[in-house]
């Protein structure tokens, strides 16, 4: 997942989409988690653009979306570009071997996984994912230091992850890092 940002370092675009269609408490956790990730982008000094409402998603759909690295951050049912990417996601996600059908109906499931994105295969899709209508009120922390855990070069590369309901990791998957090992992981 750090590959995202590795890449928006070099320079190229990253759009960073939130669920327009969430409900307060949700609503009230994205922004949390939105503001922590803003947080890390501005110290690395990454710019970036943030999409939140779906008549400017349309609108930059397949043109400027395109073209970007994009971090999707909410349910898989109401972010409105996870629904228009969704048969490109699924296709993508088996690539890294996250099944992505079976993984969107664990309840009380989170977590995130990092796919090529379905328009363009020089960009990346990092989706920072949550089943149901929010995440449970004990999963939010833990949610959020995965979160940056996973963005940071001093672990393995994260393909993808996922949490239980108490916010714990209960499967993975991560490609080797080789400076990893000079960070104590």
């Amino acid at each position: 997942m750090s590959r995202i940002v590795d890449k928006a370092l070099q320079g190229e675009p990253l759009t960073i989409v939130v669920s327009d269609q969430a409900g307060s408490k949700a609503k009230k956790q994205q922004q949390t988690i939105l503001a922590q990730l803003e947080r890390t982008l501005g110290i690395m000094g990454i710019p970036y653009e943030v999409v939140s409402d779906r008549q400017t998603l349309k609108k930059k759909l397949k043109k400027e979306l395109g073209t970007s690295n994009i971090i999707a951050i909410g349910s898989a049912k109401t972010n409105g570009l996870i629904q228009a990417l969704k048969p490109g996601i699924i296709q993508k996600s088996k690539a890294i071997g996250f099944d992505w059908k079976s993984r969107m109906n664990q309840k009380a499931a989170s977590g995130a996984y990092v796919i090529k994105h379905p328009y363009n295969q020089n960009r990346l899709l990092l989706d920072f994912f949550w089943n149901g209508d929010a995440l449970s009120d004990n999963a939010v922390e833990p949610f959020a230091e995965q979160m940056l855990q996973s963005l940071g070069f001093s672990g393995n590369f994260y393909q993808y992850y996922v949490l239980n309901k108490t916010g714990q990791v209960a499967t993975d998957k991560k490609i080797a890092n080789p400076i990893a090992k000079f960070f104590g992981e």
